[in-house]
């Protein structure tokens, strides 16, 4: 019978929690970037549309 001994210099591996393992996945994966900048580029014209739209539409 074989018993296992961890030993006493190994230190455990901190736990990450869900978005922690998402942000290190990401920060490796290039194509993620990438999809990123892409929906922040929407996020910005979309914001930069509606306000333009308000200010100075196209009936103004």
């Amino acid at each position: 019978m074989t018993t296992a001994v961890s030993s006493p210099h190994a230190s455990p591996t901190p736990s990450r929690s869900l978005w922690g393992q998402g942000w290190q996945r990401l920060k490796r994966n290039r194509v993620g970037w990438l999809s990123l900048w892409v929906v922040v580029a929407y996020l910005l014209l979309a914001i930069a549309g509606s306000i333009w739209w308000a200010n100075a539409g196209p009936t103004k």
